[in-house]
């Protein structure tokens, strides 16, 4: 492909060096930061978008009759609602994201591994599941990777699968899906349509997505990426 479509990606504000985090500090991500020189970065925080500021209380996720809200230290008042509502907006924008790269174990953004408690001050801890903005995002976008940066700083397959992802993503929002999966047909010898284009970038094993990977990309942007 001579021109690749630009992905559209969310993420989060901390880990590309913005002080939003509850504490006043940052969480910089090196893949985040590479990241940005193949995509379109669409910068979040979702505690700063609801206007909660920096230094901030902490939010916490609890289980309650409702169901899991997320409440702000000493205050009590549920945020679930506004963020639910926040992740709902993203979804309808237009044009849409192609994937999202978000901070792990917030109680906003967490993809997996967030604290879950029992009660409201934080002392019984219950589970580990979902941040409430993470949670919605998830819901609504059901062919686009969504990781934290922890997955993807822990696995390399992961970060193969997401970059994929994203790319294949934009290429079918931009129309020019064919281009990908004729790559796509002659690095694995299958057959490729739209649907089966979808599903690839989760079920190629490593060697695939290398591959792919490396003919989009070429081998020194790709180990500069990720590592491989």
């Amino acid at each position: 492909m001579d021109s690749l479509p630009r992905p559209r990606v969310l993420v989060s504000a901390c880990l590309l060096g913005d002080r939003v985090r509850y504490d006043g500090g940052t969480a910089v991500d090196g893949f985040a930061l590479e990241l940005g020189g193949l995509v379109e970065v669409i910068k979040i925080c979702p505690e700063m978008e609801l206007g909660l500021g920096t230094p901030r209380l902490r939010i916490r996720l609890v289980q309650t009759d409702e169901g899991v809200e997320a409440i702000q230290e000493q205050k009590y008042s549920p945020l679930t609602h506004r963020l639910t509502e926040l992740a709902r907006n993203i979804a309808d924008s237009n044009p849409p994201i192609d994937g999202a790269l978000l901070k792990s174990r917030s109680p906003s953004c967490g993809v997996a591994g967030t604290k879950i408690y029992a009660d409201r001050d934080g002392r019984d801890l219950l589970r580990r599941g979902r941040g409430i903005f993470a949670k919605e995002l998830l819901t609504r976008f059901k062919n686009i990777p969504i990781e934290d940066e922890e997955r993807l700083r822990r696995y390399k397959t992961l970060r193969l699968r997401f970059l994929l992802g994203i790319l294949t993503s934009a290429c079918i929002r931009e129309g020019s899906w064919k281009e990908m999966a004729v790559t796509a047909e002659n690095i694995t010898g299958r057959r490729m349509n739209l649907k089966s284009l979808r599903k690839f970038y989760r079920s190629a094993n490593t060697g695939e997505l290398r591959s792919v990977l490396e003919h989009l990309l070429g081998a020194q942007r790709l180990q500069k990426l990720v590592g491989v």
